[in-house]
């Protein structure tokens, strides 16, 4: 019919290294934008990913797991450069997106001598992957067994990355998480102040490394003053 835009952006889909099943859900979502696809259990619509955020936000592991596979499908991302889909396919990778680079900058920006957990990319079919947990003030910081070095939990990650997305029971939820976790001790109350100073509040992935930096600073205090 004479689209030739689309004619190219089919035939990269078939040069790409992906199933079959895979180059047809891209097939259909160039041809059909607002198509009713579901990845991982979640619909690929507004309601249904602020849905699973807030699941994830509440404590369900499962929730949090379906929604890092949702960001991380290579279908989504794969759309998301044809420019293929709906607003939901941009909205979930500039949102990865924007949450991986804000939380990478203030973990660097943040680190005296104490250690900040790593924003990874695991499987996240196995919540957390079984790591070794440590409970700071009712917050969990996992780190890895394998390594040694602690990461960001998953549930952490699928909060961050729906208050990315702009659901607001997960971007309130952090604020709170944040509030709470650092209510017990002046020092990091201080140290987060001085984030927030900086202007941390306004991204949920660099607030969440604010939040895990804070804790790490208190501990450390206290073990030197000990």
């Amino acid at each position: 019919m004479g689209d030739y835009r689309l004619g190219r952006k089919l035939a990269k889909v078939r040069d790409r290294n992906l199933s079959r099943g895979q180059q047809v859900d891209l097939c259909i979502l160039l041809l059909w934008p607002e198509a009713p696809i579901e990845l991982h259990g979640v619909p690929l619509q507004k309601d249904a990913l602020d849905k699973t955020a807030q699941l994830a936000w509440r404590g369900d592991e499962t929730a949090a797991a379906r929604l890092l596979k949702v960001a991380s499908d290579s279908r989504v991302w794969h759309a998301y450069t044809l420019d293929a889909g709906g607003e939901e396919i941009a909205r979930i990778c500039e949102a990865s997106l924007g949450a991986k680079e804000d939380y990478a900058k203030w973990r660097e920006r943040l680190r005296v001598d104490v250690s900040i957990p790593e924003w990874p990319d695991p499987d996240p079919g196995t919540p957390d992957g079984k790591p070794e947990i440590n409970k700071v003030a009712g917050v969990k910081i996992a780190v890895d067994t394998s390594t040694g070095r602690p990461r960001l939990p998953l549930r952490i990650q699928a909060i961050v990355l729906g208050a990315e997305m702009g659901e607001e029971t997960c971007r309130n939820g952090l604020l709170r998480l944040t509030e709470r976790a650092t209510r017990p001790w002046r020092d990091a109350e201080a140290w987060l102040g001085e984030a927030y100073a900086a202007g941390v509040g306004g991204s949920p992935g660099a607030l969440a490394a604010a939040l895990y930096g804070a804790l790490e600073e208190a501990k450390h205090r206290r073990r030197r003053e000990s």
